[in-house]
């Protein structure tokens, strides 16, 4: 989060008391969830210092096969509801009980006006296809994952063409 922020600000540019910049929308595929809990707290603790403005708006993104906390969300319920046969290639994202995790992610996303989503293991074999072509980055699957996600939640408008996007 830190780091982010900071190569932010150092790319668009701040005035010496000007906060650091923050992007609209922080991305990442998830299995347990743990990494953007991490970031989150990072983010709230510069907000607390005053160091930026706002907490970007959170979308964790996960496999179709293996989405417990994208369902639960989506049902609104408080904890998720496991995942016991996960049905997806891509292993790494094949966490089928996130556990008391579920419950911080769900508030950071909540509080961000964020979003879970899903998508399938072909949208992310697409997803690195297009990554290769288009920007020479070579992605792993979970990777692939996220910057699925990313062009999922563009297409049904909820990042906007003008958001500031990091996709983790």
């Amino acid at each position: 989060a830190y780091e982010i922020a900071e190569q932010l600000t150092a790319i668009q540019g701040a005035g010496t008391n000007t906060p650091w910049r923050t992007p609209d929308w922080y991305v990442q595929a998830i299995s347990g969830g743990m990494g953007p809990i991490g970031i989150y707290k990072g983010f709230r603790e510069m907000q607390n210092m005053g160091w930026i403005e706002k907490i970007p708006a959170f979308a964790p993104i996960q496999a179709d096969g293996c989405a417990p906390m994208v369902i639960s969300w989506k049902k609104g319920l408080e904890k998720a509801v496991p995942v016991t046969s996960p049905k997806t290639r891509i292993e790494t994202l094949a966490t089928g009980d996130p556990g008391r995790s579920y419950e911080f992610l769900r508030n950071c996303v909540n509080n961000t006006n964020g979003a879970f989503e899903s998508v399938s293991d072909e949208d992310a074999f697409r997803a690195m296809h297009v990554l290769a072509k288009m920007e020479g980055i070579s992605a792993e699957p979970a990777a692939a994952v996220a910057f699925a996600g990313l062009f999922k939640l563009i297409r049904a408008g909820i990042i906007k063409p003008s958001d500031t996007v990091v996709v983790n």
